[in-house]
């Protein structure tokens, strides 16, 4: 009888590794899982900044691209 005690209670022990094991990689899969929102959140961020980026460059572009049409029309209203 007490040998069948001494094996269920190796057991349990054996049993209460396990779960803290257990506990112990469902914490670090949080972790994980933390960082990995928060990098995909930076990521998202960081796309957004650059597609304000290159509007911004795009705009840029044209403005410089339709200067000397407006210096053009500036000139020609001087003359009249």
């Amino acid at each position: 009888m007490a040998d069948q005690e001494g094996k269920v209670s190796q057991a349990q022990d054996k049993v209460d590794q396990e779960k803290k094991a257990v506990d112990q990689v469902n914490g670090q899969v949080k972790e994980l899982t933390d960082t990995d929102n928060e990098a995909k959140a930076a990521s998202d961020a960081a796309n957004k900044d650059l597609a304000a980026k290159k509007a911004a460059e795009s705009e840029a572009e044209q403005e410089y691209q339709a200067l000397p049409k407006v210096v053009a029309n500036d000139a020609l209203k001087r003359k009249n």
